[in-house]
């Protein structure tokens, strides 16, 4: 089965909910963030004091060049408390020593129920002729996350609109994506602003990104005169 696309990860984890392992890698890291915000919000809960309680016994994070055997097996082994699930993140992989990696690859074939490994592997693709890469897809999801296409932002823009709770209609979202491009960062900070511009409404049309763009100019506009005016000033 060929790699899931950054989409389709975020779609799979928000149908059928986190799963035993996730190896994701590229150069669009929004889709990784993203990803593990939801994982984090389906294991512990939406953001607060009883997530945060869940989160300080059930999540461990480990960074590649740091990582050991030893704690990583200790941490995806270990059994949830006060949580369905543990969540162990492991970023930048492709950094892990080779005999570190090596001694806990193992754990890939028989994966712990009660445990979500999140297996950054940073920009680089991992060899899919590995043991533990095709043990990675049989038991959970591999995916690259790769910058989206200009074709394809429209469609990306569309799908997150939902995501605060608004439709963004065709128009919009190419009128959107002509003025912010394949910046994912800003695009989904624009989607953000304009769910608030629109206040009420159920939807986000294309003379809202244009008044919601007149708008933010003519504060820039002012915060600039004023800037002028208090240089004068002083």
């Amino acid at each position: 089965m060929p790699p899931l696309r950054g989409k389709q990860l975020l779609e799979r984890i928000a149908t059928q909910g986190p799963g035993p392992v996730y190896l994701v890698y590229g150069r669009e890291r929004w889709f990784a963030d993203r990803a593990l915000e939801l994982l984090k919000e389906a294991i512990f809960g939406p953001p607060g004091p009883a997530a945060d309680a869940a989160r300080s016994v059930n999540y461990d994070a480990f960074a590649g060049r740091e990582a050991k055997a030893d704690p990583l097996s200790t941490a995806t082994r270990t059994l949830p408390m006060f949580a369905s699930r543990r969540l162990v993140v492991v970023r930048n992989g492709d950094r892990i020593p080779a005999a570190e990696w090596k001694a806990f690859a193992p754990y890939l074939d028989d994966p712990s129920p009660s445990t979500t490994l999140f297996l950054d592997w940073s920009a680089r693709k991992p060899d899919g002729r590995k043991r533990w890469v095709k043990a990675c897809g049989k038991q959970g999801i591999v995916a690259e996350l790769r910058p989206l296409y200009d074709r394809e932002v429209p469609e990306f823009l569309r799908f997150m609109s939902g995501r605060v709770g608004k439709q963004l209609t065709h128009d919009a979202a190419s009128y959107l994506a002509s003025g912010v491009g394949a910046d994912l960062h800003a695009l989904t900070d624009a989607l953000r602003r304009l769910a608030l511009f629109v206040g009420d409404n159920p939807t986000i049309r294309a003379e809202d990104v244009e008044a919601a763009i007149a708008d933010t100019r003519a504060h820039e506009v002012w915060d600039l005169t004023d800037a002028v005016a208090a240089r004068d000033v002083a």
